[in-house]
């Protein structure tokens, strides 16, 4: 089984990177000017696959996602306005506005052999797809956004702003989890074995 295409998302430098790698050689070397991603590329690599999870801080989320955290902060500080009395019942309010997500996509090929193939049954979501890729995503997202801006609006100093209240807090309130993914990337599946990433790799 070897790994060919690495998608990292809202990672540093990286808001949305798709690698293809070559499976016939034994190594793989970035190539690119300064500021082009390579050493995020690594950097997300060992976040993700090697490192403590709770190294991951505010920092490691990209420059593009700053507007998501303030889109977030407005909602939770500004809610909609209630209806007048004699008027009829608020509708539910809107949705609150999606949270960054830090993930790391790995696509793996596989041959129809033995050892491949018992590793690959473990992470395919459809027996009939003739595919022979499979593909296992990492996400480190918010475990409940309704309780965090609670929390936040609970919580928050005067003034504070999301981004540095969450700098503080990341940890109570995003984690980690791990997902097989169908070839299309539409439907994916929460991955009970943690430890099946490790025989991947």
């Amino acid at each position: 089984m070897k790994l060919s295409e690495i998608v990292i998302k809202n990672f540093r430098l990286l808001q949305d990177a798709r690698m293809r790698l070559d499976t016939t050689g034994i190594t793989t070397i970035l190539v690119g000017p300064n500021n082009s991603g390579k050493t995020s590329t690594i950097e997300a690599m060992l976040a993700f696959l090697q490192r403590p999870i709770k190294q991951l801080s505010i920092n490691d989320f990209s420059l593009g996602c700053r507007d998501a955290f303030k889109k977030f902060e407005t909602r939770v500080l500004t809610p909609p306005a209630a209806a007048d009395a004699g008027e009829a019942l608020a509708a539910e309010p809107p949705p609150l506005p999606a949270l960054p997500v830090l993930s790391l996509q790995l696509k793996f090929d596989y041959d129809d052999t033995g050892p491949d193939l018992a590793l690959a049954g473990e992470l395919l979501m459809d027996l009939e797809d003739a595919s022979t890729t499979v593909t296992v995503e990492i996400r480190f997202g918010p475990a409940n956004p309704q309780q965090l801006a609670q929390a936040y609006l609970k919580d928050r100093d005067d003034d504070q702003s999301f981004a540095d209240y969450l700098a503080v807090t990341l940890h109570d309130h995003y984690k980690l989890d791990q997902f097989k993914l169908s070839p299309d990337g539409s439907q994916a599946e929460r991955l009970p074995d943690r430890g099946i990433l490790q025989r991947l790799i």
